[in-house]
């Protein structure tokens, strides 16, 4: 399996429906193995979903950037992306696993129960959402990720981040990030890809 990457770059339906998604997906999977676009489209049909996977995935290759299904293990081994990202509810990413192959098997947590269960069932990682967050249900902050990272498998800093936090994240114990933020919505999601890569130097 290929090294994990530093940089998530989750989409949501209206990214994945704009006219210049391609455009930005290129720009930001041009940084190369160091970033990953989890193709996260909740409201798309099932076919659809499975067209952006391998649009992205097309985008990816040259660069060696990386693919992630999210919370669908069998459209992603259909579309034959490099991982899967779970949303901690429910999951079982033993049975994930069962069904996409070889490839990551990420999940999204937001509480300690669901990251000992996560890391239990197998998961390559986790996001610890809600750092930073004005009202977390998990308390947030940086103990909240010191916490997590504890656990033993990589944590990514999930939710809105700056670059001037990363120094402190990265101190707590983040592998990555998966920032919500300029990256698809900037006038230069490639220098804003290059600027967060930058700033998790530190880890490196």
């Amino acid at each position: 399996m290929r090294p994990l990457p530093r940089l998530l770059a989750v989409t949501d339906d209206r990214v994945c429906g704009a006219d210049d998604f391609p455009i930005r997906a290129a720009a930001i999977l041009s940084a190369g193995s160091s970033v990953a676009v989890v193709v996260r489209a909740p409201g798309a049909a099932e076919g659809t979903v499975r067209g952006y996977l391998e649009r992205v995935r097309a985008l990816a290759r040259p660069t060696e950037a990386a693919t992630i299904a999210h919370d669908d293990p069998t459209l992603g081994k259909l579309a034959g992306v490099q991982g899967v990202h779970l949303e901690a509810a429910g999951v079982d990413p033993g049975a994930a696993r069962a069904t996409f192959g070889r490839g990551w098997v990420g999940v999204s947590v937001r509480s300690l129960d669901e990251a000992d269960r996560a890391v239990a069932g197998g998961a390559d990682y986790l996001v610890a959402e809600g750092i930073f967050a004005a009202a977390p249900s998990t308390g947030g902050g940086l103990d909240w990720l010191r916490a997590v990272a504890s656990r033993g498998a990589p944590v990514f800093a999930g939710g809105v981040v700056t670059r001037e936090q990363v120094a402190s994240l990265a101190a707590a114990g983040a592998w990555g990030l998966a920032p919500t933020g300029d990256l698809w919505t900037g006038a230069d999601p490639a220098g804003a890809t290059a600027e967060w890569l930058a700033a998790l130097h530190p880890l490196g």
